[in-house]
């Protein structure tokens, strides 16, 4: 597998992926919003925000690689949740 490095970080901005990380972590379901460089290139992070809107950071040098994720799926589920919550309603009498 390829290095995951500055061109493949830069090729996620804006798009959902889980970012599996060298320690074998994942954190799931993010939106990439930046990739800073410092220093000339030295230190790389990656800026992204998670379905709460919290922004955080994470070196370059500790992500493996990042799965693209689908947008239609997760708005297939959204739509499915609001259709299943219309049906379950309870009448009280």
């Amino acid at each position: 597998m390829e290095r995951f490095d500055l061109n493949s970080a830069r090729s996620v901005v804006g798009h959902n992926v889980n970012l599996h990380l060298k320690d074998g972590s994942v954190i799931i379901n993010v939106l990439i919003t930046d990739v800073e460089r410092k220093n000339h290139g030295k230190s790389v992070t990656v800026c992204y925000t998670t379905p709460t809107k919290r922004m955080r950071k994470v070196h370059l040098r500790e992500i493996e690689w990042a799965e693209r994720l689908d947008p239609h799926v997760f708005m297939g589920l959204i739509a499915f949740k609001k259709r299943r919550i219309r049906n379950t309603r309870i009448e009280l009498s």
